[in-house]
């Protein structure tokens, strides 16, 4: 698949997905079917944010689309 399926956005600018003044079409393209949130952005998560999106944020608009409730599981260490 072209890198916009899974990775529309670069490594560079992953911290986009917690941002609340990103709007989804700045992350998402036409053809994305998933955004590989990963690596730094997980840490981002899990250090300034306690495993749970901001308010407002991308990654949180995504789960509210999806009905996942980030507080019930917040991400946590590997």
């Amino acid at each position: 698949q072209p890198q916009a399926v899974f990775y529309p956005i670069r490594q560079g600018i992953l911290h986009w997905t917690l941002a609340d003044w990103v709007h989804p079409s700045q992350i998402e393209t036409p053809s994305t079917l998933a955004v590989h949130v990963f690596g730094y952005a997980r840490r981002l998560l899990l250090e300034q944010h306690g495993g749970v999106p901001p308010r407002s944020s991308w990654l949180e608009l995504v789960c509210d689309r999806h009905g996942i409730s980030p507080e019930k599981a917040p991400l946590s260490p590997l």
